[in-house]
């Protein structure tokens, strides 16, 4: 529980650090390796020299990256001790429907379930979804979720999967150039680069800003007046000053003074 409070705290104040006192963009918060440790969260990520309090702190750049390579990201999309198949599968469908914004299927009705084969992790999700009935949805999340297979369901570094090295390449389908990866700090650049990857996050912000889906042509609009990468700072301002947040359309039967 304390490690976990730990986690917790640190994206936090990652999250304050990037977007208000640093430079405020959207693909820091992807690929930054400075982070903020205590006592607890040192040893799971390979530091030292962390007290009770959390203190900034550079992680190893072959190893971190961002918001998706810390541990509140990794261990709250991870399956249970004897549940490890859902761990790539969690992470991947949050990439894919939160950082894509991208639908998923549901699931077939009474699909046909498969024995899963293999030692790793990646091997057993492999042969699982080999029937056509899974891999119409599995597709858009596995591969993605085989990204972080580096890491365990706590987001402890690892390097072998059951005695096997860990293969956390792929690629992701469904936008621009469908680019390959290696591991998770290759996702993590391309989600950082992505203009599908950005105009998900200025999508998410409109939605959290005015608390209703976007109008047409809103997002685009919205970014068509922030130059350069995107600054979320920016784009907090620019949306809470567009007429999207500042006025509303007439309720149906509504008189108007």
């Amino acid at each position: 529980a304390e490690t976990r409070a730990s986690a917790w705290a640190e994206t936090e104040r990652f999250l304050t650090a990037t977007l208000f006192e640093g430079d405020g963009l959207w693909r820091t918060l992807l690929t930054s390796n400075e982070s903020f440790v205590d006592a607890r969260l040192a040893p799971l990520y390979g530091v030292s020299g962390a007290g009770s309090s959390l203190t900034k702190a550079t992680l190893p750049a072959a190893q971190r990256a961002g918001l998706l390579t810390q541990a509140s990201f990794l261990a709250s999309h991870a399956g249970p001790a004897d549940g490890a198949l859902l761990t790539p599968i969690k992470r991947g469908k949050e990439i894919r429907t939160r950082l894509l914004c991208q639908d998923i299927p549901p699931p077939i009705a009474n699909v046909n379930a498969h024995g899963a084969v293999g030692k790793t992790t990646r091997e057993k999700l492999s042969s699982h979804v080999a029937d056509a009935q899974c891999r119409a949805c599995h597709a858009l999340m596995d591969e993605l979720g085989f990204a972080f297979e580096h890491y365990d369901a706590i987001g402890r570094w690892r390097t072998a999967d059951n005695g096997e090295p860990v293969d956390a390449s792929g690629a992701v389908s469904q936008i621009d150039g469908e680019p390959t990866f290696r591991d998770a700090l290759g996702l993590t650049k391309i989600l950082a680069e992505a203009p599908e990857a950005e105009a998900c996050a200025l999508r998410n912000l409109v939605r959290y800003a005015t608390g209703r889906e976007e109008a047409e042509g809103e997002v685009a609009a919205l970014r068509s007046t922030l130059s350069g990468p995107l600054d979320v700072k920016a784009a907090m301002v620019a949306i809470v000053t567009s007429p999207g947040f500042t006025r509303r359309a007439p309720s149906r039967g509504e008189v108007l003074p």
